[in-house]
């Protein structure tokens, strides 16, 4: 898998191969693309997506 060119359809292949049943978004906060194919194609197919929320330190 090349990670340099994430698009819809190699999130869709890495899911397929790789079984996945849940979508756990642990990517930077202003890691957008990703963060966005993820939701996307956990929307597509149903599968369950979550991404925790880190407390600020400074708040």
């Amino acid at each position: 898998m090349n990670w340099n060119n994430l698009d819809k359809y190699t999130i869709k292949a890495f899911c397929q191969e790789n079984n996945i049943k849940l979508i756990i978004d642990a990517s930077h906060a202003h890691a957008q693309i990703i963060c966005q194919l993820a939701i996307n194609y956990a929307t597509l197919t149903n599968i369950p997506y979550l991404r925790p929320i880190k407390k600020s330190v400074l708040s």
